[in-house]
């Protein structure tokens, strides 16, 4: 009966000292660093849809970890039924597995930073993202323009147009689309707050109309301080009934612009065209910054209702309060400096 306790002992000991041993090695890997590339840090992309068993073969295959069977193991272990997630992924030469189980459960991609420019318009923006990201322009311009978003949003426009806030954004290799578009949409209605949206209901405009008007102050206003003054004239002139005669709303609608503004261009038919039709035009022309977007909710308190670029190249208007002198500064400003040079 000794002798069987004792054997029995003997191979409970056995199983304790072959598990510390095993667990102390495990620990050991888990701790240790493990890649094997020469370069300071390694970028490689896990598609979707692949088993842990084919991502810890492409880890080892990239010089990232060396004992895959016990990178297997380690991470049952550990973690159990979690799994590691797609995406593109940068590790240092000085990481361990563990760190390498954790950040490809945690899904820690790479983040492409997106910055969008303020006043831009939806094809400028689809055309960056195809260049960024690889996504089809013509695409994103098809989900700008998606009536299911429109409804979701609660926009009233033609379009997202003037909705995709102008932003830095920071994005994963392997983004959609619909991911980029929704995250500007949603960056909009951030900084729309409850106080803006009562703003607006003051002034007696809708919030596409509200973006709409801050689309127009963004893409004529050139310094700061002018857009409060530019934004005065136009609601000024929308009081009045007069027609805005907004030069870039006219841009907008030409299928092609050469870069110099004709009176057949003044003259083209469409209801962006803002010296044919009065009021506003039906949306936005561009992505307003946040300054537009207050100035047309807190104009200038001024009776101005014209102005015209300086002559120089400092970005600078001369606001009139009447035709004669607004004729006046056009002949000052642009007309007189054109003969000089002549």
């Amino acid at each position: 009966m000794k002798k069987f306790i004792f054997y029995i002992l003997i191979l409970i000991l056995g199983i304790v000292t072959a598990f510390t041993y095993v667990m102390g090695s495990l620990h050991y890997f888990l701790f240790s660093p493990a890649p094997v590339f020469q370069q300071s840090t390694k970028t490689i992309m896990i598609e979707s849809g692949l088993s842990g068993r084919a991502i810890v073969g492409i880890l080892q295959r990239e010089g990232i970890i060396t004992q895959p069977e016990l990178f297997l193991g380690g991470w049952k272990l550990r973690f159990g039924h979690k799994s590691f997630q797609a995406g593109e992924y940068t590790f240092r030469k000085t990481i361990t597995p563990l760190e390498i189980m954790m950040k490809l459960i945690r899904g820690q991609v790479i983040l492409h930073a997106l910055t969008i420019p303020e006043g831009w318009e939806k094809r400028q923006i689809a055309a960056l993202v195809e260049q960024r990201y690889g996504l089809e322009s013509h695409l994103s311009l098809t989900i700008m323009n998606k009536v299911t978003l429109l409804k979701k949003y609660g926009v009233e426009g033609p379009s997202l147009e003037g909705f995709l806030y102008p932003d830095t954004y920071h994005f994963p290799r392997k983004v959609t689309s619909e991911i980029i578009i929704q995250t500007m949409v949603s960056r909009f209605f951030d900084i729309f707050t409850e106080q803006y949206k009562h703003r607006a209901q003051e002034l007696g405009y809708s919030i596409l109309e509200l973006c709409t008007l801050a689309s127009l102050i963004e893409r004529e206003a050139a310094i700061a301080e002018e857009r409060p003054l530019i934004s005065a004239v136009y609601h000024n002139r929308l009081e009045k009934k007069m027609r805005l005669q907004c030069d870039p709303t006219v841009i907008y609608a030409l299928p092609h612009f050469t870069g110099n503004l004709t009176k057949k261009d003044l003259a083209f038919d469409s209801p962006y065209n803002t010296y044919k039709y009065g009021g506003l035009p039906p949306g936005p022309i561009c992505n307003p910054g946040h300054a537009s977007i207050q100035a047309a909710l807190y104009p200038a308190q001024v009776p101005y209702l014209y102005f015209v670029a300086k002559g120089d190249k400092s970005g600078r208007h001369v606001f009139s309060k009447s035709l004669r002198d607004h004729n006046r500064a056009v002949y000052n400003e642009q007309i007189r400096p054109r003969r000089r040079k002549k």
